[in-house]
């Protein structure tokens, strides 16, 4: 019998609620000043190109704890849905809704754990959304709740002056932002006017509220739970610099004090990074989005090989030899035209027309039933024709069916034929031999893989046994593939809260490793 384990099925593979809503600092910067904090993991250093940024203190095993804090400021999202201003959990329906006595503003009841507290409803707060005079007739909706988090920044110069020049350290690229209309009049209107004009609070200057919207813009982290929806800065993790393929994971637990650990071994000295954006997408979509939201054009080692550290993961099949790939000639360039790697072929295609397949291909992916295993499994043979088979949008569908089978109606474990089994694990290998080096070592993505994994081999290795198809020393040696994987997978998370959909894995794979260590009799030792 297999643990049970809730099924995650989305197109964008496994959720990316934890990556930094970063700021402009990549590797490599001479070093200029150095801060010294003795008994910790790391070094503040500073340059004039990075500003502030940590490296190893020494030389750290996976797993070291960097960090460990709590928010500075914490609240909703951008375009957040209505949610309690205590404890963020969403509000579903903004008539019937308990709402504050004082301000008027959602709650989820008046013995929310976050009332009065700093990171919830503070008494600050309140006071302030109560001299506005939103009357519970005016129902706040997602463009209203813009503005809290805002809010909550701008009471720190008033009430919490420390924690007000913390984040006056922080980076806001006003600069940069003031010459993106798409930006900087949107937060004029969903933001600054809310705060001055409809709330009629004159304390804070424009040019005060527009920083702390470029500063939560630049720096702060996703939270919590997916469906919160929350955001948050904090105090050190912010000075952590960019690489599409990080050396750090980082977790939060129900409190949202966040944790940031070393992913890989780390040597001293070496600049400890974290992916400020999908590190499982392709180069250009990476850079754009870097660029448009972080203002920085990243020119790490990753994706300056037009390889993508031989995964592929952006590569299109060449439809004119059948057997070479187009790749970028110069992915540091947008409009750089791509060519076959077949040096017997000459076949290439501009920026634009790569565009044009990809976001072609992208769109039709995102229109597929994503629960459904059939679709998912023509789609791959499909689009296997034009991209790579490690293409990212390629990856996706696999991350999917690696879910999905084992747990979907009609794929259950117990209902799943040795060719469905042997698919499922086809899939989770391959996927994981990209995470490998994608997000190498404790990242939550190969956790989650390694779980999957683990579900088809420890199956169709007992099933073949019993069948007398292999030998007691072929089932030896599945079985403690499978223990390392359930080892392997409880180590990567467990640094999750234990309310996640990480923690549930985690639990899940904790108690299969139980039940496997009911095969040593026959087997010995697995680990």
């Amino acid at each position: 019998h297999l643990a049970a384990a809730p099924v995650h099925t989305t197109h964008d593979m496994p959720r990316r609620r934890h990556h930094k809503r970063g700021g402009h600092k990549t590797q490599e910067a001479p070093i200029s000043e150095i801060e010294s904090h003795e008994n910790r993991n790391y070094l503040i250093k500073k340059s004039d190109s990075l500003g502030r940024y940590l490296v190893a203190s020494k030389d750290l095993q996976e797993g070291a704890v960097l960090i460990s804090e709590e928010p500075v400021i914490l609240g909703p999202a951008q375009d957040s849905q209505p949610v309690c201003l205590g404890c963020y959990s969403p509000v579903s329906d903004l008539t019937t809704t308990y709402r504050c006595e004082k301000c008027q503003w959602p709650l989820c009841s008046n013995t929310c754990k976050g009332l009065s507290r700093r990171l919830g409803h503070s008494k600050e707060e309140c006071e302030q959304l109560t001299r506005c005079s939103v009357s519970s007739s005016e129902l706040p909706h997602n463009q209203l709740y813009n503005a809290i988090t805002p809010l909550r920044c701008l009471l720190l110069k008033e009430h919490h002056p420390d924690q007000w020049s913390a984040l006056m350290s922080m980076e806001a690229h006003n600069d940069i932002r003031r010459q993106l209309p798409s930006i900087w009049e949107y937060n004029q209107r969903s933001v600054v006017d809310r705060i001055t004009q409809d709330w009629k609070i004159t304390t804070f200057s424009q040019e005060d509220i527009h920083t702390v919207c470029g500063i939560l813009e630049v720096n702060a982290f996703e939270v919590g739970e997916e469906s919160l929806n929350i955001r948050g800065l904090y105090p050190t993790a912010f000075y952590i610099a960019h690489s599409c393929v990080p050396n750090t994971s980082h977790s939060d637990d129900e409190e949202f004090r966040m944790k940031v650990f070393t992913s890989v071994q780390v040597p001293k000295d070496e600049i400890i990074t974290l992916s400020y954006t999908n590190s499982l997408k392709g180069t250009k979509s990476r850079r754009e989005h870097l660029k448009q939201c972080k203002f920085f054009d990243c020119q790490c080692k990753r994706c300056e090989d037009p390889t993508e550290l031989g995964t592929h993961v952006s590569s299109l099949r060449c439809s004119e030899c059948g057997d070479g790939h187009l790749l970028s000639s110069k992915p540091l360039s947008h409009d750089a035209a791509w060519r076959c790697d077949n040096q017997h072929c000459q076949a290439s295609l501009s920026a634009t027309d790569v565009d044009t397949i990809v976001n072609s291909i992208d769109k039709e992916i995102k229109s597929l039933d994503h629960n459904n295993v059939e679709e998912l499994e023509i789609s791959i043979r499909h689009y296997s024709g034009v991209l790579h088979k490690n293409h990212y949008l390629i990856l996706g569908l696999k991350y999917n069916l690696s879910q999905l089978y084992g747990k979907s109606v009609g794929y259950l474990i117990h209902q799943m034929t040795e060719a469905m089994l042997e698919r499922k694990k086809q899939v989770c290998e391959d996927i994981l031999q990209m995470f490998d080096i994608l997000e190498p070592g404790l990242t939550r993505v190969r956790g989650l893989t390694m779980y999957e994994l683990h579900a088809p081999i420890m199956v169709l290795t007992i099933k073949r046994f019993e069948m007398h198809k292999i030998t007691k020393a072929d089932l030896c040696r599945s079985l403690k593939k499978v223990a390392v994987y359930l080892r392997d997978c409880c180590n990567i998370l467990k640094f999750e809260s234990e309310k996640s959909q990480e923690g549930s894995i985690r639990k899940a794979a904790q108690d299969a490793l139980v039940q496997l260590r009911s095969w040593e009799p026959v087997v010995g030792k697995m680990l």
